[in-house]
């Protein structure tokens, strides 16, 4: 993987969420999720990764707010960590790496994702491959 320059990836998940609060002028979610990262064309930066995410998503009166942790591993074990903050209209968001190990550690990295959701399988999930693009700087 190049030092630095600019990435574009799909963000593939299946996530569990959990709906403890749905009334007419808020909805509440908490959901963790399991991630497969990919290019196109492939070995392009970040490509095959995997990670698992966690976060809270709240609708007050038709605006979103959410903040949600991911945990990335490459094949090669080492790991970088994502802060994501979704925006108020529930379309997309952004994301820093506030920490990383090995090649990753002291990583900057500014990215944006757009929600591409999936039909779910079941009740109990939630699925798709959401387009993210962004630059990074390793150490």
């Amino acid at each position: 993987m190049p030092k630095e320059g600019s990435y574009e990836f799909q963000f593939c998940y299946i996530g569990h969420p959990v709906v403890p609060i749905a009334v007419e002028q808020l909805t509440v979610v908490h959901y963790s999720a399991d991630v497969n990262i990919r290019t196109e064309p492939a070995g392009r930066p970040f490509d095959r990764q995997s990670a698992r995410c966690w976060g809270v998503v709240g609708v007050v009166k038709g605006k979103a707010e959410e903040l949600g942790f991911c945990e990335i591993v490459d094949q090669d074990g080492d790991k970088w960590y994502m802060e994501a903050h979704g925006n108020r209209e529930g379309t997309g968001g952004t994301y820093t790496a506030p920490y990383g190990t090995g090649k990753y550690e002291g990583m900057s990295l500014s990215g944006a994702w757009r929600v591409a959701q999936w039909p779910a399988a079941s009740p109990a999930t939630a699925h798709g491959c959401n387009p993210n693009t962004g630059t990074y700087k390793l150490r």
